[in-house]
């Protein structure tokens, strides 16, 4: 029996172990991408497959010896994944896409959010709304990246897999730690946001959806779509913040202070959007550690971290073309990015090129309907560029460097001549605005940092006119133009984090300016117009505390006090933003600011960036005395679920504004008084984006005609509308991706600007005694326009590079908006200044 026993012992654990190597192999897991591997030595086949998408992929098989069929057949039903035949050995592993169903929670409170922000790998994030109690994301693959936001809560960064284990149950962790930095996200649309703290919008570029009427993503035809910021004479450059024209804003890249409105007389933004990171902009008055200006800031910003690979495209639209790359050199060390674009080689004009060349040209001796008598233009000659670079070094996690530079060149020149080939006019006109920033930020304990930046910029206009009399060879008269601009900056600042609820900023900056303009004629009649020359050291001190109280009302004030060095003048500009969350959902804001400005530019009542002129900038001196400004704003903001509404009203002075002479009336010295609201209604619908803003302002002038009257003890002052005045601003836009494409299209109605006559003296010599008469008063008609855009992805999302075809189209029915009446050399026939007509353009950009 004992034996028996034994036998049986033995037989089992014999049998036993005979099963073990399968039940081994059955439970263990190994990665699909080895099991291909084996395969195909096996079997003598080839498989293709995206291996970033499998790469984590996982499978277990029961039985090596089957056949190969039976085996994918067994992969198939593990994970979801197909198999293809490609001719004789070849083998296509196809990923099965499928819908992810998850609910998202609050982590402290267990209450369902309505909205999040779901980026799938690194493709532009979309908005899911909750229905029937979850959300709903198609075309998802196990091994895919999710990265899931809302507004209020830290980002969460997951896998499709990882949710499905999960149980499809995502809990997010509110972003309590400084509610001054949260954003309300998808303020407009993705990439667009608004902050909390200091009430900025923040554009985040590598995430912007498809604004209406552009295909490159220009950085000014953007900030268009933002309300109360608007371009009343249709230039993308020549940007209105909430009454503030373009030399009242304080426009930066990388820190460097730019002083022109963009190529082609600012018809094109100077910046490769494809370098740049984030651009902040301030619409209701400027942060504490900015100054110089009595509008508003755009602050834009390139590459802000050493990347982690190489990555490059190239661009290429019916008016120019370009390249950057983005290319670490060490790695987690030393990175290098290099942007270079320029206008298309060649003397015809695209069809969107030559629409920017009637609007910036009409009225003039060379606009189109002008050369359609005796005189012909010969040479004409159109060019731009731009060239960025940023060498960025970070040696450990607590330190950081980086160089930036940028160069943005423009030319243009025309020779007019007669029908038997007599030159009558030659003009040459350069621009170029070159500066750099050095920059150190450093973490020097857990509380306190530290940032120091030296910054320099130059720019330099020459204009260079002949004119020629018949017969003579040489010219008669030859005008030379002259403006330039040095500005120096450096600057130190530290941040001290008091405790998790407060902060202090303090810091240092000194500029120096140089400012020199000269005009002069020579020839048969020289002389000198004008010559300036002049110079001025600002040395600024700022202090900000930041604070937050009870989870509720967050507080921005600050204080900064300026020196500046011509005639010994002292400033005082107090600044305070505040927020008070009703809710997550709703929140009231306000804010007051002083500001000044020491350089600025003067139009004469006209939106003519080709009078020189226009585009001249002076220092402030002892006869004309620096700007100063006050502004304040209240407003609230509600973003619950599928609906947005955003409401601003402000009220903005503006001190020592200059009224250049004309009919009569020397130089005088004035006020701007602008008010108004701006309204935002936005609703997502599911995979659409609607909008609509409305902006009601008056921007109204106020200067003296007469500073002794007599009898009068107070000086005579003449009250206008400003010529930049637009009264109401409705625009209703809408955003739709589908599938590879993304459509945008835009109506705007606005009211006409005000209507104001060329000064007598301003009339063409040869018509002074013709009646002049541009048959509308008080002001010019209702404006609109239609704008559409439309872009395709032909590549697939999981292609190692991508590519996209962009088409769009300004004021798709040529509406003629009127603009103005010219001011300067009136033609009394054609006096009338028109918006911008029929504009197309098409791009193709390719990225890896």
């Amino acid at each position: 029996m004992a034996s028996k026993t034994r036998l049986i012992v033995i037989f089992l654990v014999v049998f036993g172990f005979s099963f073990l190597p399968l039940r081994t192999h059955a439970q263990s897991e190994k990665p699909l991408t080895g099991v291909l591997k084996s395969l195909e030595t096996k079997h003598g086949v080839v498989f293709s497959f995206n291996p970033k998408l499998i790469a984590t992929l996982k499978v277990s098989l029961a039985d090596r010896d089957q056949t190969l069929e039976a085996v994918l057949e067994a992969i198939s039903a593990a994970l979801p994944l197909k198999f293809e035949r490609s001719g004789e050995k070849g083998v296509l592993v196809i990923p099965v896409r499928s819908t992810l169903t998850f609910t998202v929670h609050d982590a402290d409170g267990e209450i369902p959010l309505d909205l999040v922000y779901v980026q799938v790998n690194s493709e532009q994030p979309k908005y899911l709304l909750r229905k029937e109690g979850t959300f709903q994301l198609g075309q998802t693959f196990p091994a895919d990246s999710l990265m899931i936001n809302s507004s209020f809560y830290q980002s969460y960064k997951t896998t499709v897999a990882q949710v499905a284990a999960m149980g499809g149950k995502v809990k997010l962790t509110s972003d309590t730690t400084d509610l001054g930095d949260v954003m309300v996200l998808s303020y407009l649309t993705n990439g667009v946001n608004s902050v909390l703290g200091d009430h900025r919008i923040e554009v985040d570029m590598s995430q912007l959806s498809l604004i209406a009427g552009e295909t490159d993503g220009d950085i000014f035809q953007v900030l268009q779509a933002i309300p109360g910021i608007r371009s009343p004479n249709g230039k993308p450059g020549s940007l209105n913040l909430r009454g503030a024209p373009f030399d009242q804003n304080l426009l930066l890249f990388d820190n460097i202070p730019i002083y022109h409105s963009g190529h082609f007389f600012g018809t094109f933004s100077p910046y490769n959007p494809a370098i740049v990171d984030k651009v902040s902009v301030y619409r209701g008055g400027l942060p504490v550690d900015r100054g110089g200006r009595v509008g508003g800031v755009i602050d834009i910003r390139s590459m802000a971290q050493v990347p982690d690979s190489l990555s490059g495209g190239l661009m290429l639209n019916t008016v120019s073309t370009g390249f950057e790359i983005k290319a670490p050199i060490v790695k987690n060390k030393l990175a290098l990015m290099l942007s270079a674009r320029s206008k298309l080689p060649g003397d015809n004009l695209p069809p969107k090129l030559d629409a920017y060349y009637d609007l910036n040209f009409q009225g003039s001796r060379i606009a189109t309907t002008s050369l359609q008598g005796p005189l012909d233009l010969r040479n004409l000659n159109v060019g731009f560029s731009d060239l960025n670079g940023k060498l960025l070094f970070e040696p450990n996690a607590n330190h950081s460097f980086n160089l930036s530079f940028l160069n943005i060149d423009n030319d243009f020149g025309y020779d007019l001549v007669t029908t038997n080939r007599s030159v009558v006019e030659t003009e040459t006109n350069t621009l170029d605005n070159w500066g750099l920033t050095f920059e150190w930020k450093g973490q020097l304990s857990d509380r306190l940092k530290v940032r120091s930046r030296y910054t320099s910029s130059s720019f330099r206009l020459n204009e260079t006119r002949n004119e020629f009399q018949q017969g003579r060879p040489t010219p008669s008269s030859i005008q030379f133009v002259k403006n330039g601009i040095d500005d120096r900056r450096a600057d130190v600042s530290l941040n001290y984090k008091v405790n998790a609820s407060t902060d202090i900023d303090l810091g240092y900056e000194y500029s120096h300016h140089e400012v020199t303009f000269n005009d002069r004629i020579e020839g048969d009649d020289p002389q000198e117009i004008d010559k300036r020359n002049g110079s001025g050291d600002i040395n600024s001190v700022y202090f900000s505390l930041n604070n937050q109280f009870n989870q509720k009302l967050i507080v921005n004030a600050g204080l900064r006090m300026n020196y500046f060095s011509m005639d010994n003048q002292q400033f005082l500009a107090p600044r305070i933003f505040l927020t008070y969350l009703v809710s997550k959902s709703f929140f009231l804001k306000g804010s007051a600011s002083g500001s000044y400005q020491y350089v600025r530019q003067n139009f004469a009542d006209d939106f003519d960036d080709f009078r020189i002129e226009n585009q001249f900038w002076t220092l402030a001196d002892e006869n004309v005395p620096a700007l100063t400004g006050t502004l304040y704003m209240l407003g609230g903001l509600v973003d619950h679920g599928s609906w947005l509404f955003d409401l601003e009203l402000y009220s903005k002075e503006v001190q020592n504004v200059l009224r250049p002479s004309g009919n009569g009336i020397e130089n005088s010295l004035g006020d701007l008084y602008v008010t108004g609201l701006d309204l935002l209604v936005k609703k997502r619908w599911s995979g659409l984006e609607t909008w609509v803003s409305y902006s009601l302002s008056h921007a109204e002038e106020s200067f003296v005609t007469e500073r002794n009257p007599p009898g009068q003890r107070e000086p005579n002052r003449l009250r206008q509308d400003a010529f930049f005045d637009q009264r109401h601003v409705l625009s209703v836009k809408m955003i739709a991706p589908i599938n590879r494409w993304n459509l945008s299209i835009s109506w705007s109605l606005m009211s006409g600007l005000p209507v104001y006559l060329a000064d007598s003296d301003d009339i063409r010599d040869d018509q002074e005694f013709r009646d002049y008469n541009v048959r509308f008063s008080g002001n010019f008609p209702v404006q609109h326009q239609l704008d559409l855009s439309a872009s395709y992805r032909f590549t697939k999302p999981s292609a190692k590079w991508k590519g996209v075809l962009g088409v769009s189209i300004l004021n798709l029915y040529d509406r003629q908006n009127i603009i103005n009446a010219f001011q300067e050399n009136v033609d009394v026939f054609n006096p009338i200044r028109y918006g911008i007509g029929l504009t197309p353009n098409v791009q193709l950009r390719v990225s890896f």
